[in-house]
C-alpha cells in the first residue's frame, strides 16, 4: 500500500502542477463561488476577465494565499495592484507563484479594461510564464501568452462576460500543454444582498466545466459564499467581511478526490 501510494502521489501533483498556468481568479470571494468570476466586478479576480477592469475607479492592493488539498509544497501565493488611469479605464499587474524550490510555477501579468460605452466594457493582458527549478534538475521553461475579454451589463441586476485565454496556442512542448481556454458566464442579483452566477468553461484539452456560486451580504459587511463546479467536482464555501478601505474573505473548497483547499485573500481600496 505505502509502494502505491508514493507512486500515485507524484501522478496527482503533476496533475495539479500543469493546470498551474490555466487563468485563475486571484481572489476567495470567486473561489467561494465555484471559481466563477469572468462576470464578476472583483478585482482580484480580474485576472480571468481583463474588461472587468474597465469598471474599477479606484486604487486596489490585495494578497492571495491558497494550500492547494494542505500538502507541503502546493503553496499558491499571488500580489494584484490595480491602478485607474481616469476615464481611459484601469490598469491591473498581477504575480502568482505556486510550488517550492523542488518545482514552481510563476506567471506576470499585466492587464487593461476600459469601459467603451455605458453598459459594455473590453479588455486585453499579457502573460509572462516560468516553470522550473531552483537547482536546475527540471528543464526551464519560459514564454509569454495574452488574453481578451468582454463585460455587458445591461443594467444594474444583470451582467454577462465572456474572455479567451493564450488565443495565439502558445505551447509548453508535446505533453505539456499551456491552455488554450474560454470562460462565458453571468451575474445576476434578483435582490440587493443576494448574488447569483453561473459560467461555462472550455479548456481545449479538456471537458467543459460548469461553475456556479450564490452570495448573500449580512449587515452590509459579512458575506457568505457558496459554490459549486464539475469535472471534478468541487464544493466551496466561504466568509467575507469588509470595513472601511479593508476586506478579507476566506474560503474552503473540497475537491472531489483531492481533498480540501483553504484560501484567504486581503485586499485594500483607497
Amino acid at each position: 500500500m505505502r509502494k502505491f501510494i508514493l507512486f500515485l502521489f507524484p501522478l496527482c501533483i503533476a496533475n495539479c502542477v500543469l493546470a498551474q498556468f490555466e487563468p485563475l481568479s486571484h481572489s476567495a470571494r470567486c473561489q467561494a463561488m465555484g471559481g466563477a468570476s469572468v462576470a464578476v466586478l472583483d478585482f482580484a479576480g480580474c485576472n480571468v476577465n481583463p474588461a472587468t477592469l474597465g469598471w474599477r475607479n479606484s486604487w486596489n492592493v490585495a494578497i492571495d494565499y491558497r494550500q492547494m488539498f494542505v500538502l507541503k509544497g502546493m503553496s499558491y501565493k499571488s500580489v494584484a495592484v490595480s491602478v485607474p488611469t481616469g476615464r481611459i479605464g484601469s490598469v491591473g499587474l498581477y504575480y502568482t507563484h505556486f510550488g517550492d524550490r523542488a518545482y514552481n510555477e510563476q506567471s506576470a501579468s499585466a492587464h487593461y479594461g476600459i469601459k467603451v460605452s455605458k453598459h459594455v466594457s473590453v479588455g486585453v493582458g499579457i502573460y509572462y510564464l516560468h516553470s522550473g527549478t531552483d537547482d536546475g534538475h527540471y528543464e526551464r521553461f519560459n514564454s509569454a501568452t495574452g488574453s481578451v475579454g468582454v463585460r455587458y451589463s445591461p443594467n444594474e441586476r444583470l451582467a454577462f462576460g465572456a474572455a479567451v485565454y493564450n488565443p495565439f496556442f502558445v505551447r509548453r512542448d508535446g505533453v505539456c500543454r499551456i491552455p488554450v481556454q474560454l470562460n462565458i458566464g453571468a451575474v445576476y442579483c434578483p435582490l440587493k444582498p443576494f448574488l447569483l452566477t453561473l459560467e461555462f468553461e472550455k479548456n481545449l484539452y479538456d471537458p467543459l466545466r460548469v461553475r456556479m456560486g450564490a452570495e448573500y451580504c449580512l449587515f452590509d459587511r459579512l458575506l457568505l459564499q457558496v459554490g459549486f463546479a464539475t469535472s471534478p467536482i468541487i464544493y466551496s464555501i466561504g466568509v467575507g467581511y469588509s470595513y472601511s478601505h479593508i476586506s478579507a474573505n476566506i474560503c474552503v473548497a473540497v475537491h472531489q478526490y483531492s481533498g480540501v483547499t483553504p484560501g484567504l485573500t486581503i485586499g485594500y481600496s483607497f
